[in-house]
């Protein structure tokens, strides 16, 4: 489940139409959904206020194993929380598998405002600061649209202790273009001294074809009861001078048009040629409410492997539509499991609990004895103006199967 400060800079991207599904790092967001959820390991409560639309505050307490807490602001220039925990949607509080949000072909065009009878890019902004109780750790970002292809992204780790090796304080400065067939991002560590630039292109079917062509084979895969969608190609180099290392990686996608007649699936593959790391991973909605995934990596080098397998369910509550006969099942929980080769299991349940929104968790390690967690997290946040807040643009709008369709 997200956090308050994720959900709130997940709605700002999405306010400002910005995509970060189109970006290198994102390559695999389908599966890892699945299959890297993190399940609750504490007893955490979380209370979130919105005295304006644009500034947020929240406070967290964590108990068992051990007392601690944060304490979070967040302010932005544009509004974007709408509602309060009893009445937001549950999906948009929780990773989950979908085609619909990767959206390519199309740049994005940021948030345009009327500055003396014309319209003008809004160069928005977020600013995000977390001091963690006891240890007084301060974490920070801020957010930067520069234009309607560009963003920056500054994000800081501090400790009030002389930094060490193992507690090192750090600044990460990241910055991101993206044209709509093509995504760049180039991000620089000042702790490590880490250079990284990546690069992923798309191929769109839809965009890829003037009208009359004939359809391309590196674009589209069509054929009688397979499926149809579009391919992504990409890489990524990364240098650090503390370290005296460097590295590559390369990745390829596959994934199915959102509206299609085809059933949501992600194929992906990654691979590092320097350390030998292979990883392919597959991940397909194969009933309205529950989408499965599985993932192999391979050392080329060592030989050594793991797979991994998930799924994902959505549980719905059946009730009927006052303006229609058809019956509406709005989801009121969703339940996540995977299980890898190297004996770990993870289970979580997302819900809600009058207002709260709840998630129950528990993880095991089954090669070592007594290595069980079990956590539960509850959130509670409230909008005092979510009446006054402007209506998000998403990416695209879900449909009861769990589909993403985009508008044109």
């Amino acid at each position: 489940m997200y956090s308050f400060a994720d959900y709130i800079l997940r709605q700002f991207l999405r306010a400002t139409d910005w995509n970060p599904d189109a970006q290198y790092s994102h390559l695999t967001r389908a599966s890892s959904a699945i299959l890297d959820f993190p399940p609750p390991s504490s007893l955490s409560l979380s209370l979130s206020s919105s005295p304006t639309p644009s500034f947020h505050s929240s406070a967290t307490l964590s108990l068992l194993p051990g007392l601690a807490g944060s304490i979070a602001y967040l302010t932005s220039s544009v509004g974007v929380l709408r509602s309060s925990s009893r009445d937001v949607a549950l999906r948009e509080f929780e990773e989950r598998f979908g085609v619909g949000e990767e959206v390519v072909g199309r740049p994005p065009e940021g948030r345009e405002v009327w500055d003396r009878g014309e319209k003008v890019f809004e160069k928005d902004y977020l600013l995000y600061g977390q001091l963690h109780l006891p240890t007084a750790r301060l974490n920070a970002l801020y957010a930067r649209r520069l234009s309607p292809t560009t963003q920056l992204l500054l994000s800081s780790l501090t400790h009030p202790r002389p930094a060490t090796r193992a507690h090192p304080s750090d600044v990460h400065i990241t910055y991101q273009r993206d044209t709509g067939r093509s995504a760049s991002e180039y991000a620089y560590s000042v702790a490590d001294g880490m250079w990284s630039a990546s690069a992923l292109y798309h191929f769109d079917p839809v965009q890829g074809r003037r009208k009359g062509e004939g359809k391309r084979v590196d674009e589209e895969v069509a054929s009688a009861g397979g499926l149809k969608g579009r391919f992504s190609v990409g890489g990524e180099v990364y240098v650090s001078a503390l370290e005296k290392s460097a590295g590559l990686s390369t990745g390829l996608r596959f994934q199915t048009l959102p509206g299609s007649s085809s059933p949501p699936t992600v194929l992906a593959a990654l691979l590092s040629p320097l350390t030998g790391h292979l990883s392919a991973s597959y991940a397909a909605r194969v009933a309205p409410d529950l989408a499965l995934a599985s993932r192999f990596d391979f050392n080329l080098y060592s030989y050594e492997s793991e797979t991994c397998f998930g799924g994902e369910w959505a549980l719905r509550r059946r009730r009927q539509s006052i303006s229609s006969t058809e019956e509406q099942n709005p989801v009121i929980g969703i339940f996540k499991a995977r299980v890898s080769t190297h004996k770990q299991i993870a289970l979580q349940y997302a819900g809600k609990l009058e207002h709260f929104l709840l998630a129950l968790g528990v993880s095991a390690d089954l090669s070592t004895a007594h290595r069980a967690r079990v956590g539960l997290e509850l959130q509670y946040f409230s909008s005092g103006s979510a009446a006054d807040a402007p209506a998000v643009s998403p990416l695209g709008t879900e449909e009861e199967e769990g589909a993403v369709v985009v508008p044109p």
